[in-house]
């Protein structure tokens, strides 16, 4: 029933502009101020006690109502829906390839400057090190906003999907109150541990099939080095398996890029064409960028059906 759940909300999610109305998070953000308030300075409870009574709710109610199928199929679906990422994976991925799709170069780094703009959250303008940071972001999104939350809810059901998506709730409300001088810098750290954990398998799973929807050899080789690896963040992992998978280098070589340029001709009139040399390197790096995004956009929709196609036969098997 699990699988057939997860088809319905991955139908849903790309059909559907009405997710967002699913997706309102003022009552936990109520209920945890709430916690706060009652918990005073102990710095576990407010987390105990946010995610885990709306969890063990969930899980009593699945329980009592376990002989009404018709009913704990429409409870799992709801919170499957409520727990995938915020907004449209798809659509967030779009946007930021449209992005990158940007020709001219000034237009390109007014729409960096201006955060509304860019989907990616690029944070540093200059041009080459754009495709470096706005690919971990959409790398992460995805992992976020669907594998996560559906490998558990699928390996071991809805209370386990609600629960990363409380958690990250809780990292996210425990940010902006640690920006104000007043968060527990302790529990801003568990909570992110807990995150890494619950994501460690998921983000694995996503970087093999990588490498079976991408470039097998040279994926599969960069996965075995870090496979194991108990201390890199997921997007590091997400984006050394996605380079690998793509054959890239995971970096802009201006050499590469520049070719068997003359070094006599470089030297006799560098002072005259640096700035034309600057402006051409950028411009053919905004290429790669673009070309790169697209195959990553490519990648990523083969690998979520490679993925609903595992579960699929686990589902049969």
């Amino acid at each position: 029933m699990n699988f057939l759940i997860v088809v319905t909300a991955v139908l849903m999610v790309r059909q559907g502009e009405w997710i967002h109305h699913m997706q309102r998070d003022d009552w936990f953000n109520q209920w945890l101020k709430r916690i706060i308030q009652i918990a005073g300075k102990k710095p576990w409870l407010p987390l105990v006690l946010a995610v885990g009574v709306p969890v063990l709710v969930l899980v009593l109610l699945l329980y009592f109502l376990g002989d009404y199928w018709w009913i704990t199929f429409v409870i799992n679906a709801a919170v499957l829906l409520y727990s995938i990422g915020r907004g449209n994976w798809h659509d967030e991925c779009d946007s930021w390839v449209n992005f990158f799709a940007e020709r001219d170069l000034l237009l390109l780094k007014q729409k960096i400057a201006e955060p509304a703009e860019n989907p990616a959250n690029v944070t540093d303008n200059r041009v080459e090190n754009i495709w470096l940071e706005a690919r971990q972001n959409v790398l992460y999104d995805q992992l976020d906003g669907f594998y996560t939350v559906v490998f558990w809810f699928f390996f071991v059901g809805a209370p386990a999907a609600l629960f990363y998506r409380l958690l990250h709730l809780c990292e996210q409300c425990n940010i902006k109150i640690e920006a104000s001088g007043k968060a527990n810098s302790e529990v801003v750290s568990e909570v992110s541990l807990l995150l890494w954990m619950m994501e460690w398998f998921p983000v694995r799973v996503m970087a093999m099939l990588f490498c079976l929807v991408g470039n097998f050899t040279t994926g599969f080789w960069v996965l075995k080095q870090i496979v194991l690896d108990g201390v890199l963040a997921s997007t590091v992992v997400l984006a050394q398996c996605a380079d690998a998978a793509l054959f890239l280098d995971g970096s802009v070589d201006d050499d590469d890029i520049l070719g068997d340029e003359s070094e006599e001709i470089k030297s006799r009139t560098a002072k005259m064409i640096e700035r034309m040399e600057s402006r051409a390197l950028e411009q053919r790096t905004l290429g790669i960028m673009r070309r790169n995004s697209v195959e990553l956009q490519a990648l990523l929709q083969r690998s979520e059906w490679a993925f609903l196609v595992l579960m699929a036969l686990i589902a049969i098997i």
